[in-house]
């Protein structure tokens, strides 16, 4: 009886484990196949740009398309870079992003020193277990 249980549940935990591994590498196929499209995209909108560059003949009419072009190139290749990692994405982004960015952090700096200063006016506030237990001894 026992024997038999343990062999049942072998044989399920068999079959799991062949489950998730082919989900896991449907999963790894369909992401490489998006990260494959991206690429193409903005491979297609470099050239696009190369193109429009070498034409050299801007007209009032070319300008905005030039600039929607250059838009999209920014947002494909950043999306295209999460996959990649998040240190060339930052190079990637338009300069009004990262002030953004940079404000937000500089915000949040701020108010988490502000938090920590409060924590300490409180008397007898503890920041950790390991401070707690040496207040004790």
């Amino acid at each position: 009886m026992l024997f038999r249980c343990s062999s049942q549940l072998l044989r399920q935990q068999a079959l799991d484990y062949d489950v998730r591994a082919r989900e896991m590498a449907e999963r790894n196929a369909a992401q490489t196949k998006e990260i494959r499209e991206w690429e193409k995209r903005i491979q297609s909108l470099k050239r696009e740009l190369e193109k429009d560059a070498q034409d050299g003949e801007t007209t009032c009419g070319e300008g905005p398309k030039r600039a929607v072009a250059d838009t999209r190139l920014e947002s494909l290749a950043s999306a295209a870079a999460a996959f990649t990692g998040a240190d060339t994405v930052e190079s990637l982004l338009p300069p009004g992003v990262i002030a953004a960015e940079t404000t937000l952090q500089n915000e949040l700096r701020r108010r988490m020193q502000k938090m920590q200063d409060f924590c300490n006016s409180v008397p007898g506030f503890i920041h950790s277990q390991d401070e707690q237990q040496s207040r004790h001894y």
